[in-house]
């Protein structure tokens, strides 16, 4: 169980992560070889929800499960990557295409 503050590139705050992590498979080390983690982005005007997994020590892309407010019906995925001690969270929306008239 977790939170982490989600900040812009200049440092100003944006919103909150929580998340919690539940291991769903252990080696015979004793280690987590499975791991799915649901997280919940709280912004101003809504949120998005998604799910991450590692399996194997391999973490798979971020699924993006929905959300509410300006997020209602949102599909995609979240990629991460490290720029120095900080996580850098990109956010690709997959949205609907729009009715044909």
């Amino acid at each position: 169980v977790g939170h982490r503050v989600l900040a812009d590139k200049d440092g100003k705050k944006m919103g909150d992560r929580y998340f919690t992590g539940t291991i769903q498979a252990v080696d015979a080390k004793g280690k987590g070889t499975e791991r799915v983690t649901e997280i919940v982005n709280v912004f101003t005007n809504g949120s998005i929800y998604t799910t991450k997994r590692r399996n194997a020590g391999i973490d798979l892309p971020s699924v993006i499960n929905g959300g509410i407010g300006d997020f209602k019906g949102i599909k995609g995925t979240v990629k991460v990557h490290r720029e120095g001690t900080v996580n850098v969270y990109h956010f690709l929306p997959v949205c609907d295409q729009p009715e044909q008239s």
